[in-house]
Parts: structure tokens; C-alpha cells; sequence
């Protein structure tokens, strides 16, 4: 399947608003904690040991919101009972910091955009906007170079 990435992220921008908030869940079981990082492994980790849960692929908006140019980053959640939840991020605050907008559409689609296009600024930015963008949201340090991503 051939994925055109442009309208892709074009649909995703334009129902940017239907993002939502997700709860915190501390999970963990024996042997095994979520990692962070590693939020497809979790979620399907989890899933396989609670099979009542739904995976849910899609996007975390990182800034921009309902307004601007966004940054999107690859992520995944639980379902239970129509809630989403997060097991990867550290708390509450940020999975309050970063709204979850569900992908639409097959599984194997998001995967074939997720594994050239993990995190995608859009609409399309030059390298100095997306570095006053990133640095606005405080997930790089223009001085150092350093990325401050935690999922």
C-alpha cells in the first residue's frame, strides 16, 4: 500500500480539534512495567494481558493545538469503554500537555506512515521554524541541540 503522506497529515491537521485529553494509568505486572518510549510495545503488551482493552494507534499533538502549525508524534493508547488512557507517559500532567487525536482508517496504514514519519511537523516547515516551534514547546533546547522528547 502506498500512503500519499501530504494528504495524510492534511487529514489529520484539519480534525486537529477532535484531539482528545487522556487519563493517566499506573500500570504493571509481575515481571513486566511499561518502558518509556516504547508506547506501541506497551499498549500491545497490556492489551495481550488484559484482552478486554483495544489498542488505539494515532497521534499526540506535541504544540499547536487547535491553532497553527502542529508538531504530530506517532503514539499509542488504550480503550476501555470508550476512554482512552496512557501507559507510557510519566503522569497525568502530560498526558494533559498533549492531546491524542486517534488515527481513522486501517491499522497497517498507520503503521506504514508511522515507520518513515514518527514525528511530523504540519503543515510543512522550514528547519528554522520548526526549531522556534519545538523550542516554544519546550521539547528542544536550540543552544544545546538536544530534543526533549519523553514518550
Amino acid at each position: 500500500m502506498k500512503i500519499d503522506i501530504q494528504q495524510y497529515f492534511r487529514r489529520i491537521h484539519a480534525r486537529r480539534d477532535k484531539a482528545r485529553r487522556m487519563r493517566h494509568h499506573a500500570v504493571e505486572a509481575s515481571n513486566w512495567k511499561p518502558e518509556r518510549a516504547k508506547c506501541h510495545a506497551n499498549v500491545d503488551e497490556w492489551v495481550a494481558r488484559n484482552p478486554g482493552l483495544k489498542a488505539v494507534r494515532g497521534w499526540l499533538i506535541v504544540g499547536g493545538e487547535i491553532c497553527g502549525p502542529c508538531q504530530y508524534a506517532a503514539h499509542s493508547v488504550i480503550e476501555e469503554d470508550g476512554e482512552f488512557y496512557d501507559i507510557t507517559l510519566g503522569n497525568q500532567r502530560e498526558c494533559d500537555a498533549y492531546p491524542f487525536l486517534k488515527h481513522i482508517g486501517i491499522e497497517d496504514e498507520f503503521w506504514e506512515v508511522e515507520q518513515n514519519h514518527r514525528q511530523v511537523f504540519w503543515p510543512r516547515m522550514t528547519t528554522e521554524e520548526a526549531i522556534a516551534a519545538a523550542a516554544e514547546a519546550e521539547i528542544y533546547d536550540a543552544e544545546s541541540g538536544a530534543d526533549n522528547y519523553s514518550w
